[in-house]
């Protein structure tokens, strides 16, 4: 099990991305603190905060680059305004390792939240399923390109310069298939986040 600080107050050096009909625009900013009883952000405008009695939803997805996905955390609140903390990775503050930052962020909202009452908060991983589902279309449009087509080839010529072909598609497509079995789009316990979205 996960140990994290639920008694004070904690920083998290994150990139935060905020929108919603409470903000003028999309704002980005830098930084995170989580307390017993709320959350801060800070943007270009300023620091905000809220309740975390006013969370009614945490969202955990990865995406962006194939092969090193930028992991991001969700925050729904009531009045319909969303934060997102975004995994700074190598951007991070050498302070603290990259690797844990995020992880303890998510680790640390969900169990402040698993304290509270949280039968009124949805916790999902992955895309969502409209999403998800567009983008297993075009997974297996590029599959079909990468992978069935120089297959199909190879079946029909028998060249060996289309086995290198296939290998190098097959190769190519499966951190794609890595990242949507990653965001198969289900429901998690706040008393345990998904490890692959950390």
């Amino acid at each position: 099990m996960h140990e994290h600080d639920i008694s004070g107050s904690r920083y998290f050096d994150l990139a935060v991305h905020t929108h919603g009909a409470g903000f003028d625009r999309f704002s980005w900013g830098r930084g995170i603190t989580l307390t017993r009883e709320t959350i801060e952000w800070r943007t270009k405008d300023g620091s905000q905060s809220a309740s975390l009695d006013t969370i009614v939803s945490v969202a955990l997805q990865s995406g962006g680059d194939w092969r090193n996905p930028i992991k991001q955390c969700r925050i729904g609140f009531r009045n319909g305004n969303e934060v997102r903390a975004i995994d700074r990775g190598a951007g991070a503050s050498a302070d603290e390792d990259p690797a844990t930052v995020y992880p303890g962020f998510v680790r640390a909202l969900c169990g402040r939240l698993a304290e509270k009452d949280e039968s009124g908060i949805r916790f999902t991983a992955g895309y969502p399923e409209t999403r998800y589902r567009f983008l297993m279309v075009l997974s297996a449009l590029l599959a079909g390109i990468c992978v069935l087509l120089p297959f199909g080839l190879l079946f029909k010529t028998g060249e060996p310069k289309v086995l290198a072909i296939l290998v190098v598609g097959a190769v190519l497509i499966w951190p794609l298939v890595r990242m949507m079995r990653t965001n198969a789009p289900r429901n998690f316990s706040p008393h345990q986040p998904p490890t692959e979205l950390l």
